[in-house]
């Protein structure tokens, strides 16, 4: 006989087939990159409430989907949670309550909520209107008890005869309509006085009450204050400046007490930009763009206080620089092997003939200090100052004030002695101009007997412009007499990552500021597998040259990118589609039984996938090229893309990591292809200071400090790590609201105070947050999948075959492209950049002989 646990076996009903690649639990179409297997063990208590919620065991089938997106995942997590909350709150209820029986129905007893205006009570046979009740508490299994009186019973009074204050305040979520009523009701009959008596003694009309001052004034929030701080639950608008003052005098405590632990840290810059649009626009009254510098304090995760910090790691006289950015062998590998991950995990998660290969998934590149990247950095932000960078006698207030912030700090926290002498300041000639790659500004501080701060040097980052200012400055103020005029504790200036991986893929502070697209988009809408057509196909109209739409164009080359390599992938395992099986490169699975064989067979196979589509013509010349019969510049379009993709999905993988050794090798990747191109030599130029830093200028001490100091982690977690400047630029974000809700009153003095204490108040307000357990609102669909828009491209590329060998074939745009993106670079030349950049850095560095290096330039 049957049995309802009988063990069942799933058939497929039609010849329909599911789409695998969607979600099992709600059925939408999404990125399997991002998504989890339900059927995991590590996602077993998201099954269980799945579960729950079905009433059923959720069925794993072969021909049925498995992934998890996350949104889904996210509802699960906030039902599990929403349930503990319920559980616990009904349990507090039962706690607190208590029951008798009455002879007649009490007002306050709980009623089932009204259904029409007029509706019947089906226990009383009488007829009652819309009543001021708002609760919808019904009797339910874990609901709060409440009386019911006999079936019997008809005593209950006409609804419309009780009394106000007894109906209203039993509410606990009004409506704004009905909110808006009880303050008219309440506002007509009573007092100010007697209003305010009210609500002390009955608190749950607090939410009608406040819920309709904030609906008729959420336009002006001065307003809001003022009626508030009549009934004394904040204070006067204008007290907030007050209350500015006092909170950014302390704005500089947790800087201290973290030095006084012994952490160090390091300066954060970035220039802050807003407009002052006037009301009533006249010749002597414009618009005005105002320039200022934002600065934070990040303090560092990682020691490095177990290396020696004695000075320069060689010397600068002897050493070669091409043989500094060269990159090792090892370098080389652990690049290698970058690559290899990203390509694996497209292979291994969207072509179903290598699912079986998810337990030897290559790892990520191994990260030194991983535990203390998943740690939250701690985050200063310092008061804005109203200067201009591109301007050298500001510059030159910028760096005295961040000596300042150095002194007070260290002397606040007892490590120097405090000076009562107020700082001098050397002000610099209108004229004057830096010398070529400021030479003085890499000069390492040497501690004097005078210097209450001998030793300490504070690492400062910011973009191409900031470095180079501020390196200006301290090359043109390194003949002073005393170290803080030197400027010798503001040292080194290093670049940051963000703005250089904008500078790589889309830069547009020039039309010509952008290397990926300078060289694979031009105006070819017109021609299929090019950048340019798959923007014009997909309308990504968001892909421009304005630098607000970098996240925009980072995302559509990632979708083109992963698209080319899926492309390149199916040409080299001879497949027709992801679901499709090999016929070139196949596994032979006879002889792939244990882990390690299928780990060496796809290493193999990735790796011979690596040298034919990424690693190719890297030693090729000019001539080479050129001596080649009818070549498929198509495949080298293709080619180049990939390997540009390739590179910008590696430096991304890095910094989420927070992987500093490997971020400081890519720049050495980055310095050539910046160099391949006339346009971009300012950016090679960073990429060789920040490499010659690392490996000559800096002490071994000072150059680990800049490497793992490059990244901060926001929340804290594995692989939440974002680049520093990046991280300014969120504070710039929060700086410029805090600007834009003082309204016309933005004067110089304002903005200080405001930007003084806006660390503070973001801290209060975080502090609330997490006392009263409340969580940061979420979209569910923040970010909409790009499924369906790569979808399109790869059927575009299926059409084109582009790593299909062709000769002759070409882009109109693109005639003869290389597929080698470093083609164009004459070592000679590089050679010579290389050696005159060194003859500019020796000028007047110490215990060098210069005359002698000089000669040994020219030979």
């Amino acid at each position: 006989m049957s049995s309802k646990s009988t063990p069942k076996k799933f058939y497929s009903s039609t010849k329909t087939t599911f789409e695998l690649s969607s979600c099992w639990l709600c059925g939408n179409v999404v990125d399997a990159y991002y998504c989890k297997n339900i059927f995991k063990p590590e996602n077993r208590d998201s099954l269980n409430v799945a579960d729950a919620l079905l009433g059923s065991t959720i069925v794993q089938h072969e021909q049925l989907p498995v992934l998890m997106c996350r949104p889904c995942e996210r509802r699960l997590k906030n039902f599990q949670s929403f349930k503990v909350v319920v559980t616990n709150t009904q349990k507090s209820y039962h706690v607190t309550l208590r029951t008798k029986r009455c002879k007649d129905v009490s007002p306050s007893t709980l009623r089932p909520p009204p259904k029409t205006c007029n509706t019947t009570d089906t226990r009383h046979g009488t007829t009652t209107a819309r009543s001021l009740v708002f609760d919808s508490l019904q009797s339910s299994e874990g609901a709060i008890p409440h009386s019911v009186e006999d079936e019997g019973t008809n005593i209950q009074p006409n609804a419309n005869k009780v009394q106000f204050d007894q109906v209203c305040f039993n509410t606990e979520k009004p409506t704004e309509e009905t909110a808006g009523n009880i303050i008219k009701i309440l506002c007509s009959s009573v007092n100010i006085d007697e209003l305010v008596q009210s609500l002390l003694q009955n608190p749950t009309v607090y939410t009608a009450f406040f819920t309709a001052i904030l609906d008729a004034a959420n336009k002006e929030l001065n307003n809001v204050f003022e009626r508030l701080n009549k009934y004394g639950f904040c204070l006067e608008p204008n007290m907030k400046y007050t209350l500015f003052d006092e909170i950014g005098e302390h704005f500089l405590d947790k800087a201290i007490e973290l030095d006084k632990a012994g952490h160090k840290f390091v300066y954060v810059i970035d220039n802050i930009d807003w407009e002052v649009k006037v009301h009533d626009m006249r010749q002597n009254n414009q618009n005005k763009s105002m320039h200022a510098i934002a600065t934070c304090i990040v303090f560092d995760r990682v020691s490095s206080d177990h290396l020696p910090n004695s000075g320069p790691q060689t010397k600068l006289a002897t050493s070669k620089f091409s043989d500094v950015i060269k990159i090792t062998d090892k370098e080389r590998n652990d690049i290698r092997k970058s690559f290899r991950v990203i390509v694996a995990k497209l292979l291994i998660g969207l072509f179903r003939s290598f699912h079986s290969f998810k337990d030897v998934m290559p790892e990520q590149q191994s990260v030194t200090y991983s535990n203390e990247m998943m740690e939250q950095s701690c985050v200063v932000t310092m008061p804005i100052m109203m200067k201009d960078e591109k301007k050298y006698s500001e510059c030159v207030d910028i760096l005295d004030q961040l000596e300042t912030w150095t002194h007070d700090i260290f002397s606040a926290a007892g490590l120097c002695a405090s000076s009562d002498k107020p700082p001098t300041s050397v002000n610099i000639p209108p004229n004057a101009h830096s010398r070529p790659d400021q030479p003085g500004s890499h000069l390492p501080p040497i501690p004097t007997k005078d210097d209450p701060l001998a030793g300490v040097s504070i690492p400062c980052f910011g973009d191409q412009l900031t470095r180079v200012r501020f390196a200006g400055v301290k090359d043109l103020r390194a003949g002073c007499h005393n170290p803080r005029e030197r400027l010798d504790h503001v040292y080194p200036f290093h670049i940051v990552d963000w703005h250089t991986k904008q500078s790589f893929l889309k830069k547009c502070a020039k039309p010509h500021c952008k290397l990926v697209f300078k060289r694979l988009y031009s105006n070819s809408g017109r021609e299929q597998g090019t950048l340019r057509y798959f923007r014009e196909k997909l309308m990504r109209r968001n892909v421009t040259q304005d630098v607000k739409h970098f996240e925009d164009s980072e995302q559509f080359f990632f979708s083109i990118g992963k698209c080319f390599v899926i492309e390149a992938l199916m040409e080299f395992f001879g497949m027709s589609d992801e679901g499709g099986n090999t016929t070139k490169n196949s596994p032979n699975y006879a002889y792939l039984t244990t882990a390690s064989q299928r780990e060496q067979f796809l290493t193999t196979k990735l790796d011979a996938f690596l040298d034919q589509y990424v690693f190719v013509n890297q030693m090729d010349t000019a001539q080479d090229v050129e001596d080649e019969d009818d070549p498929d510049y198509i495949l080298n379009y293709s080619i180049n893309l990939i390997i540009n993709f390739l590179i910008l999905a590696s430096y991304k993988d890095a910094v989420k990591s927070g992987n500093g050794s490997f971020i400081a090798t890519l720049h050495k990747e980055l310095l050539l292809h910046f160099h391949s191109h006339s346009s971009f030599n300012v950016y090679a130029i960073e990429m060789m200071i920040s490499i010659v830093q690392n490996e000559i200028l800096l002490s071994p001490a000072q150059a680990h400090h800049c490497q793992w100091a490059s990244t901060a982690n926001w929340k804290g977690g594995k692989d939440h790590n974002i680049e520093i400047d990046l991280l300014q630029e969120n504070r710039n974000k929060d700086l410029k609201d805090f600007i834009k809700s003082m309204g016309a009153n933005k004067t110089d003095k304002a903005i200080k105070r405001v930007s003084k204490a806006a660390g503070g108040i973001k801290k209060i307000v975080e502090t609330f947050d997490s006392e009263v357990s409340r969580q940061q609102p979420s979209s569910l669909h923040s970010s909409r999948s790009s499924v369906q828009d790569e979808r399109i491209v790869l059927n575009d590329l299926r059409q084109l075959r582009p790593f299909r060998e062709i000769e002759g074939r070409s882009h109109p745009s693109f005639p003869s492209i290389s597929a080698n993106p470093l083609q164009s670079i004459d070592q000679t030349k590089l050679d010579e950049w290389l050696k005159q950049h060194q003859k500019n850095l020796i000028i007047h560095f110490p215990d060098y002989d210069v005359g002698k290096e000089s000669d040994n330039n020219k030979d």
